[in-house]
């Protein structure tokens, strides 16, 4: 990208690693997200991966004009095709020139598209964190990409805790050196150590 704007690169490629080790018997499990099992987080991963890559490109219409709390998330047929390449055009719609500049709209709401590029970052990483520890593999983003989620995360304020649920503590010993994921984790609502 370039010294301004995080690459969401790193994040979609963790997150198709996640993807790709999802199996049938995972569709049930529970995940760290809410109160919704795999197959509910993989709809909406779904459905918001395509929306943030319409707002990148400002192709207006029903995935980026609804906040998603108003939908029930349902897993359709060919989710395994089409969610990849769905997180696939996000990236890509997030590397466009220009795409940082301005305005667009996502959720019903036009807002900077500065703003609108690390929500889709934080959703990307903080839902690839939840799918990967939901089905037990391994998540690790890059440096640079948990430290531009957490920094989003702290930029929002009292606004957070609308927009992801209040923070909670980091387990006792992670507290002294927990990592930036872990910090963003549990500003997020998460607890690192979910099992």
């Amino acid at each position: 990208m370039n010294d301004r704007h995080p690459d969401l690169d790193p994040a979609g490629v963790a997150l198709l690693n996640a993807l790709g080790a999802v199996h049938s018997e995972h569709l049930d499990l529970p995940t760290p997200c809410r109160d919704w099992p795999v197959s509910v987080l993989i709809a909406h991963l779904d459905e918001l991966t395509k929306a943030f890559a319409d707002s990148a490109a400002r192709e207006f219409g029903p995935w980026t004009d609804n906040p998603p709390a108003e939908r029930e998330f349902v897993l359709a047929q060919g989710w395994s095709t089409r969610l990849p390449r769905h997180v696939q055009e996000l990236v890509l719609a997030w590397h466009a020139p220009g795409v940082w500049d301005g305005e667009t709209r996502i959720g019903g709401v036009d807002q900077p598209a500065e703003q609108v590029g690390l929500a889709a970052l934080t959703e990307v990483v903080l839902h690839g964190w939840d799918l990967s520890r939901a089905i037990g593999v391994p998540y690790e983003p890059d440096e640079a990409t948990a430290r531009a989620v957490l920094d989003y995360l702290e930029s929002l304020g009292d606004a957070r805790e609308g927009a992801y649920g209040p923070a909670v503590p980091l387990p006792d010993d992670l507290t002294p050196e927990a990592d930036t994921l872990d910090r963003a984790l549990a500003l997020s609502g998460r607890s690192p150590d979910w099992s």
